[in-house]
């Protein structure tokens, strides 16, 4: 029987199969810079993935009140003595989210500024002063600015979740309305279509007139299917040639996966092997694969990918 420790679905939580058919459960965690392994216990003794998953959490939250400035931990008193304004409770939620996962949540600051650019005029308010019609209001204001009802969806459901949090802490009273969250009926969601084969040919030659850096970055997504964000933190270590694998470390999934690397994914990956001495020093300190025009990191340059795929699609007269 293997003695690694094994991962679960939840993370910080693995364990460890015994020479007797039991399982071990261990929890790993931070305090400070330090980080622990602690043996929770067996899986014979009662313990289960949901209840080690519990139970680090409550590490966590004593090793963070352990080196936590007063202000981080959030205090959960019995009744509500004040209630708290949509403003605060954002940066309450997050805080609590620190304190359960150890570290900050990778979407908190685009988060943040997707929930405060829609409820801006309502960021001193209570969530008893918003009304379901200033949720309604919200609603139509983006339809009507061009935005998706998936916008309109992730808007309110976060929404939803921040009250939710906030009556759990005591730190307002329940809403007498339902939040108007769209169902799934309303969503009308569609297959993305393909392209037809003039598009591809028409796509193909507006990247043979890109430099050669960008135009390995569009072939390999092509080739691969692999997410943006997972090709602009590739690094060169994560590519085994030999086997034809690709490790992406922390995936969406949330944890390590391998692919399968094609002959001309391979073909692509040489090429762009060969324009590595053209990377800034910050590119080439993280061994990154793939890097813009000037040679900088993706991650730095977000808003240089949106122009360069406006500028092929308008090109290439792609929908």
């Amino acid at each position: 029987m293997s003695r690694k420790f094994e991962k679960t679905r939840f993370p910080g939580v693995y364990f460890k199969n015994n020479s007797k058919g039991d399982i071990t459960y261990y929890a790993f965690y931070r305090e400070g810079e330090k980080q622990f392994c602690r043996r929770i216990g067996k899986k014979s003794e009662g313990w289960t993935l949901a209840k080690v998953k519990d139970f680090r959490i409550d590490l966590m939250a004593d090793a963070r009140k352990a080196v936590s400035p007063p202000d981080l931990i959030i205090p959960t008193p019995k009744i509500i003595q004040k209630a708290v304004p949509i403003g605060e409770l954002v940066d309450l939620y997050f805080k609590r989210k620190i304190v359960e996962r150890g570290e900050p949540p990778k979407t908190e600051t685009e988060s943040r500024q997707r929930f405060q650019k829609h409820f801006s005029n309502h960021w001193s308010k209570t969530p008893s002063e918003i009304a379901e019609l200033d949720l309604l209001r919200i609603r139509h204001a983006i339809l009507k600015s061009g935005g998706k009802m998936a916008t309109v969806s992730w808007l309110l459901g976060f929404y939803r979740t921040l009250i939710r949090f906030a009556v759990q802490a005591k730190l307002s009273p329940a809403l007498e309305y339902q939040i108007p969250v769209p169902k799934a009926s309303e969503l009308k969601n569609r297959v993305t279509e393909r392209l037809t084969k003039e598009e591809l040919k028409r796509f193909l030659e507006v990247l043979d007139q890109q430099p050669p850096q960008l135009r390995n970055l569009y072939l390999f997504s092509l080739h691969t299917g692999v997410r943006r964000g997972e090709i602009f933190k590739l690094c060169w270590q994560d590519i085994d040639f030999e086997h034809r694998v690709v490790l992406l470390k922390d995936a969406k999934s949330g944890r390590d996966e391998r692919i399968p690397l094609s002959k001309s994914a391979a073909e692509i990956l040489m090429n762009q092997y060969s324009l590595k001495d053209q990377r800034s020093d910050e590119a080439r300190e993280r061994d990154l694969v793939f890097f813009t025009k000037t040679g900088k990191p993706w991650n730095k340059s977000r808003s240089v990918i949106w122009r360069l795929h406006r500028e092929i699609r308008t090109k290439a007269n792609l929908p």
